[in-house]
């Protein structure tokens, strides 16, 4: 039987904190004029909010908030790009890395068509036999640097109408916008080669421990 954890890991948490924070600010930029007030060049000036008697009250809030937004946000994003996740090219260009830095043979079962099986059958028995390795820290990297796309075109989309020169601001947001879809496609590469490579040593070893 497998064993799944149902625990949230320290990396989720944070992600999903981090994006909520963000997506915070970002809401509260675009929304409200009102509350735009004791936003300057995008950062949230704190001493607006804290007020004696009411501060611990007001980060509780604001934590609370965050938290719940990131979750709602990464439900979100993982729909929308479940299929570019586990797109058969991509699994098949891992596949092919990890046959190359590994110097093992990985080979698709020959009664299954859909190379997605293969993959979830490895991944499964990793998560079974415990070697998970670095895959859980590269798994909540490659969410957060989706979210964080969408977050910054969230950002950019209405700073066309927007009064409030940031420059400087808009312009790195611009050229992390094109550099994290290459980030995303290492990140994603990594994690679907480890679970090929890990996925046939298992293999490897449940045939040899078979023969003897």
């Amino acid at each position: 039987m497998v064993k799944v954890s149902t625990t949230i890991s320290f990396y989720d948490f944070l992600n999903k904190f981090i994006t909520g924070f963000l997506l915070l600010i970002i809401g509260i930029d675009i929304l409200s004029e009102e509350l735009k007030k004791p936003i300057k060049d995008g950062i949230v000036n704190m001493e607006n909010y804290l007020h004696v008697g009411n501060g611990i009250m007001t980060i509780t809030l604001i934590f609370a908030t965050s938290f719940i937004f990131g979750i709602v946000f990464s439900f979100i994003v993982e729909k929308l790009t479940l299929r570019i996740r586990n797109c058969p090219c991509l699994l098949e260009k891992a596949r092919k890395k990890a046959m190359r830095e590994s110097s093992i043979e990985i080979n698709l079962s020959k009664f299954k068509t859909n190379i997605l099986y293969d993959y979830y059958r490895s991944y499964y028995k990793m998560i079974d036999k415990g070697l998970q390795y670095n895959v859980p820290a590269l798994e909540a990297t490659e969410r957060f640097i989706k979210q964080l796309f969408f977050l910054i075109v969230l950002y950019l989309i209405p700073r066309p109408f927007s009064d409030t020169p940031r420059m400087i601001v808009d312009e790195l947001s611009l050229i992390l916008l094109l550099l994290l879809p290459f980030i995303w496609y290492n990140v994603q590469i990594k994690i679907h080669a480890t679970v090929w490579e890990v996925g046939e040593y298992i293999n490897i070893l449940k045939s040899e421990e078979s023969n003897k």
